[in-house]
């Protein structure tokens, strides 16, 4: 080459199934940067590093295999889970170390799964000549998905992750310092929050109204009654006529009462309890008692010590299920802690849009 190139990934053309055993695979895309013409003249001929790029959509799967040579990959754009001899969730900018003998498998996460960079450094890739895989799959009567990171105990780890990540929406820094305790931000929180709490009272509604499974009616009927009313007493308390509407806000409140008609009643387990109910037990805490009192409210108050008990409620259910069922739960999870920190994060920011009109 006597200049530069560019090539575009669309360029490398892809590979996107590999028959190993007389079985055919499925490996989602892949381009191994060799079988372009120019990339591959552009590497030296005595090197024998190897790479790819690679692909999974959302939950697309690339079964549980093992592979003859270590290989690298860069977690280059979206979110992948690893399963297998380890199980984690990886994100943009994580380098995934596979050494020879390792059993794993992928599924794409997140919105749109991931884009990657495979590479191993000795030999030749993986699927460069795809007559001879340097991979191993599992057959169909062993299992795909390790059991490990397909259970009830590893939904509560991941859950512990998420409330943590949760801890640090931008919102809550509003009232790190006693100074920020003014009124005016408290009114413009409120009333954005009273949003929300409008919103939740329509997904316990709905909640309700969709659930005709005798073992789930009780408890949903039960979590009804508790919260009933709460967000009218509230509305009461700081007595503003009427909320911003902010279709941000609003879309992202209301995806939660449209999903209390689709889930199953498993889903909507997660959905209420591991998520909503987990994240106000980190909420009522966050929010410094100051600013209830400021319109002399007890609501604040009263879910401190609610909610501690409503992230609990039907967890039981949720005991003994098929390793699919909690592979599923899990995305539910994902999902639903994407879009509520996503709602209190739009608060903030249309509080802080408030605060600069002000000053």
């Amino acid at each position: 080459m006597s200049k530069i190139r560019v090539i575009s990934r669309e360029e490398v053309p892809s590979l996107y199934s590999v028959i190993v055993n007389e079985q055919l695979h499925h490996l989602g895309v892949l381009k191994d940067f060799k079988k372009h013409d120019v990339i591959k003249n552009f590497i030296p001929e005595n090197c024998t590093l190897s790479m790819a790029w690679v692909h999974l959509g959302q939950n697309e799967i690339l079964k549980t295999h093992v592979h003859s040579v270590s290989s690298l990959i860069l977690i280059c754009n979206g979110e992948v889970r690893l399963v297998g001899d380890h199980n984690q969730l990886l994100h943009e900018g994580d380098a995934l170390l596979i050494p020879p003998t390792c059993y794993h498998g992928l599924i794409g996460a997140g919105e749109n799964g991931f884009w990657g960079l495979s590479i191993q450094f000795e030999m030749r890739g993986l699927y460069e000549n795809p007559d001879e895989p340097l991979t191993k799959f599992l057959g169909d009567d062993e299992k795909i998905i390790d059991t490990s990171c397909c259970n009830l105990s590893r939904l509560f780890q991941v859950n512990a992750e998420y409330l943590n990540d949760f801890s640090e929406n931008p919102l809550f820094k509003l009232f790190i310092s006693p100074n920020k305790f003014s009124q005016s931000l408290n009114f413009s929180f409120l009333k954005y929050f009273q949003v929300w709490s409008d919103n939740f009272q329509k997904i316990v509604l709905a909640r309700e109204l969709f659930c005709d499974h005798p073992e789930y009616k009780d408890m949903t009927r039960d979590h009804l009654n508790d919260e009933w009313g709460h967000n009218n007493s509230l509305k009461k308390d700081h007595k503003l006529s009427k909320n911003r509407w902010d279709p941000i806000l609003e879309a992202t409140a209301s995806w939660f009462i449209w999903k209390m008609g689709v889930f199953n009643e498993n889903e909507k387990i997660v959905l209420v309890h591991l998520v909503i109910e987990a994240s106000a037990t980190v909420f009522y805490e966050k929010i410094p008692k100051e600013v209830w009192a400021s319109i002399q409210s007890n609501h604040g108050e009263l879910h401190r010590h609610l909610d501690v008990e409503h992230d609990k409620v039907g967890l039981n259910m949720l005991e003994g299920l098929k390793p699919a069922e909690y592979l599923r739960l899990n995305q539910v999870q994902q999902e639903g802690w994407q879009m509520l920190n996503q709602c209190f994060q739009r608060m903030h920011e249309l509080i802080l849009a408030d605060m600069d009109q002000q000053s």
